[in-house]
């Protein structure tokens, strides 16, 4: 059985810890205490992230969710001591526009500060809402006395630092969750009540749970996958919104992303379970969308690949989704790891 509360709490966990892609040290130690307290050994990919192996009957599976979120890096010190930055991973300028941030120095220092434009006030500037919402046009104003950038650099900050989005988690009593960076702390913490729950059942299939590092940047689980594995089942987001068929409360087997169709009897196996089991779940279409499992494929291994997870409401932005969904989702994995072929 899935345990609610554990899902919640290592849920507010993981969302609580930084991790921008490249910068995603301090969650990898995090979740391997975390699948140590659950008792498993851990293995780390030469290229990053956390693999769990449990032995079982039949075709071999990976499952992989991954711990990496959106962020940015500091591209330039300007001479009022504010910060230019590039984008790491994909999302909308209007999405951070006044988003508290921190600034991770090579040098372990946290500095925060917060994301406006350089016309971030009507009472100064003429006509601020027209200014054209792009890279050039943002800045990080540091909450800091530094009005030049010698003051700025005297700090640790150097070109290259990593800038992490404040999550701003909720979790409102009806079940409802809003937070930064769901895509894929959701997922992940799916994947850690599965894997908990799993252990405790005698027969299971045999399965590699992997949380990859470098999903949001498109090569997350393009490597770290072993010959014997049959099967890719990715546990990310599904999307909620118009023209979706996707809800916060009910779990999402996609069936195709912007890459390419997931596969047919996988599809058809997941939706099978998700009907004999009566758990509360969406068929749905993804057109701008690609997961760790997509990702695989483009990389060349041979396997079946299939996606499932909780629907969540404007993903890459301040996202929202429901304790419903994730307990569906975290329900949905555990059903198809014991779900042992004939």
């Amino acid at each position: 059985m899935i345990d609610p509360i554990y899902l919640k709490r290592v849920l507010a966990e993981l969302l609580a810890t930084p991790s921008v892609t490249g910068h995603t040290e301090v969650i990898v130690a995090r979740l391997t205490e975390m699948v140590q307290e659950l008792g498993p050994k851990c293995t780390f990919p030469r290229k990053g992230g956390v693999q769990v192996f449990l032995p079982g009957r039949g075709p071999m599976v990976l499952v992989t969710g991954h711990l990496d979120t959106l962020g940015a890096m500091v591209k330039e010190i300007h001479s009022d001591g504010t910060l230019s930055f590039v984008k790491v991973g994909s999302y909308m300028f209007p999405s951070i526009e006044g988003e508290n941030c921190t600034v991770l120095t090579r040098k372990g220092r946290t500095i925060s500060g917060t994301i406006f434009t350089t016309e971030p006030s009507v009472h100064i500037f003429d006509e601020p809402d027209k200014l054209e919402r792009k890279l050039k046009n943002f800045r990080i104003y540091l909450d800091e006395p530094t009005n030049d950038a010698e003051t700025s650099k005297a700090l640790g900050i150097q070109v290259g630092d990593f800038v992490a989005f404040d999550p701003r988690s909720q979790f409102l009593a009806n079940g409802f969750i809003k937070s930064r960076h769901l895509d894929d702390k959701a997922g992940s913490a799916c994947m850690l009540a599965a894997l908990k729950a799993v252990q405790e059942i005698p027969r299971h299939r045999p399965v590699v749970f992997y949380w990859t590092i470098y999903e949001e940047v498109g090569h997350g689980a393009a490597a770290g996958i072993g010959e014997v594995v049959e099967e890719i089942l990715s546990v990310d987001i599904g999307l909620v919104g118009t023209g979706q068929t996707s809800s916060e409360m009910a779990v999402t087997i996609c069936a195709k992303d912007s890459f390419s169709p997931y596969d047919y009897q996988l599809t058809n196996a997941l939706v099978r379970i998700a009907e004999n089991q009566e758990i509360p779940h969406r068929l749905d279409v993804f057109p701008h969308y690609g997961s760790d499992a997509s990702v695989a494929l483009s990389a060349g291994h041979d396997l079946r690949a299939g996606l499932i997870g909780p629907g969540v409401f404007a993903t890459h932005f301040y996202e929202r989704t429901h304790q419903e969904g994730l307990q569906h989702t975290a329900e949905l994995l555990l059903a198809y790891l014991v779900d042992i072929p004939a």
